[in-house]
């Protein structure tokens, strides 16, 4: 019983460091389907006018998805393009085809857990993620939506905190079509206790 206890309390400890997650965007999609209805049809052309017309707002997978000719934005040649394949016009063979979107961020940990860390501390953030494209992964990290680290294939930043309070902590893990799969954990710091006990003394 005392056995059981014990590895109940290490594995309550390992989650209070860590954010244990199992976020996934599921795979795989097609070019050129806005709705994610499975195939490609008038209604997403539909949807990218709307877009280009600013009627309707794209994410950042979503704009992936409808880059149907590949050249990194999604403009009205994208629209024109989905709209011969539809009527059986040929179409340069780069455009359409099938992208992977499964990533899996599986745990977002901090190596001073949250409530603990003091300010002026360094505090090591590091995701773990997996899918199809996992060793050519890059990682994007944000503190209060405002990227700290650039996209690089590092999955850790060290970052350090000049003030106390309660931060916003996001992780960006994108693969190798440019789907992102984010997760976003809460990070609180502390006053440095020395300081503060200074200020009062």
């Amino acid at each position: 019983m005392k056995k059981l206890v014990s590895v109940f309390i290490v594995f309550l400890l390992l989650s209070l460091n860590c954010g244990m997650v199992s976020n996934a965007v599921t795979a795989p999609g097609l070019y050129g389907d806005i709705d994610l209805d499975g195939a490609v049809t008038v209604r997403d052309v539909t949807r990218i006018q709307q877009y280009l017309a600013s009627l309707y707002q794209f994410d950042h997978n979503t704009a992936v998805s409808a880059d149907f000719d590949h050249d990194g934005t999604v403009t009205v040649v994208d629209a024109a393009f989905i709209q011969r394949q539809l009527a059986s016009i040929e179409i340069p063979s780069s455009c359409g085809g099938v992208y992977f979107t499964d990533i899996t961020i599986r745990r977002f940990s901090f190596s001073v857990p949250s409530g603990k860390a003091e300010e002026n501390t360094p505090v090591t953030f590091a995701v773990t993620a997996s899918g199809s494209q996992q060793n050519s992964f890059t990682y994007e990290f944000l503190i209060n939506h405002t990227i700290v680290r650039e996209r690089s294939e590092e999955n850790s930043f060290e970052y350090t905190f000049n003030h106390s309070g309660i931060y916003r902590v996001t992780v960006k893990v994108y693969n190798i079509y440019d789907i992102c799969q984010e997760y976003e954990k809460e990070y609180r710091v502390i006053p440095d206790i020395q300081e503060s006990a200074a200020l009062l003394g």
